[in-house]
């Protein structure tokens, strides 16, 4: 594969809430030889927060930030190792920007070399997925003018069950819920905004009829189809080596099937009515509009008071998430640090009380 000046590639981003497919969405790309797009490793925000007033990158400065993102833990649970970067060709490309880089092509240069497991030929795109980066829509735009967005979602109740099975976020129907219906909410403003460059995708729709929604993404984006990306799974033996066994199993197993429509519907087999009707009360006609049947649509003043408390919470800390980027670097790093700190104390809370 060989190397080109990373302005010329253009990137794109697959956004939706965690636990919607988005996995599955970077695989099928990652499997298509003119795609390079690692595993999730959030570090955008970190790098363009640090050199946004700059500008530039110059190139000692790239070196050591190579160096401090290789040798320190710069993120809770994501970890450089994970992305396979080639550092030699990395650090060989490197030098092609004597005259330094922006922070958005530095992070497209980190992309371009990370791993795969499938083989490669001319990248034509460069991608990206970070669950995270779904209230950024608008900044990244913006940052990367040339890029185009994928936005994947799932049925709200599906999302919640598969949510509840690992600590990512606090489990609470009305918190997940509204957080659903602000990540969407800003998918369409900027579908409607962004015509051309932002793309909505129903999981429900992928795993029904993946063979006629992966080339038509492939189309999208202006990429030859192969159909050869739909047999991912088939190099599971060679998965390991890319992402570790013990997250494998625990949070993407289905990258190792066919795929299928399995997921569908489980809530109505594991969700309790009272918990529907909270979901279904706090998403409301969003629910309709996106092609989700709501179980409950009578008003129940009931639930408005929980609804309030957890959308204005939920709200908050999504904006003020989206404001620390405009901080400087290293109060937005004392804040980004601390953050997953608010998750990992309602689990602390949740055990005590089933104790």
């Amino acid at each position: 594969m060989e190397s080109k000046r990373i302005d010329q590639i253009p990137i794109f981003f697959i956004l939706g809430r965690p636990r919607s497919g988005t996995t599955l969405l970077r695989t099928l790309f990652d499997a298509h030889p003119n795609v390079k797009i690692p595993i999730e490793y959030p570090f955008f925000f970190y790098l363009y927060s640090r050199y946004r007033k700059q500008g530039k990158i110059h190139y000692e400065d790239a070196l050591n930030l190579f160096e401090e993102l290789r040798t320190q833990k710069v993120f809770n649970q994501r970890y450089f190792d994970y992305l396979k970067l080639d550092e030699t060709a990395f650090l060989e490309s490197l030098k092609n920007y004597k005259e330094g880089l922006s922070p958005m092509n530095f992070y497209k240069l980190v992309n371009y070399h990370s791993g795969s497991m499938f083989p490669k030929e001319d990248i034509l795109w460069i991608g990206d997925k970070n669950p995270i980066y779904s209230i950024y829509p608008k900044k990244l735009a913006k940052l990367f003018p040339d890029a185009k967005f994928i936005c994947i979602t799932r049925d709200y109740r599906d999302n919640f069950v598969s949510m509840r099975k690992f600590e990512f976020e606090a489990l609470n129907t009305f918190l997940l819920s509204y957080r659903w219906k602000y990540v969407v909410r800003l998918a369409l403003k900027m579908r409607k905004k962004y015509p051309d460059r932002f793309r909505i995708i129903k999981y429900e729709d992928l795993v029904s009829d993946p063979a006629k929604h992966v080339p038509e993404l492939c189309e999208y984006l202006s990429l030859p189809y192969h159909s050869e990306v739909m047999d991912f799974y088939t190099k599971k033996a060679e998965v390991p080596a890319y992402i570790p066994e013990e997250m494998l199993m625990k949070y993407h197993k289905s990258l190792t099937e066919p795929i299928n429509k399995n997921k569908i519907d489980l809530w109505k087999k594991e969700l309790t009515p009272k918990q529907i009707r909270q979901m279904d009360f706090t998403v409301g006609k969003l629910a309709d509009k996106m092609g989700y049947e709501r179980q409950f649509k009578s008003f129940a003043p009931g639930l408005v008071p929980g609804r309030c408390i957890f959308a204005a919470y939920g709200y908050l800390l999504f904006r003020f998430m989206y404001l620390g980027t405009k901080l400087p670097f290293s109060l937005y790093n004392w804040i980004a640090e601390r953050l997953p700190r608010l998750a990992k104390f309602y689990f602390k809370i949740k055990k005590k009380k089933n104790q």
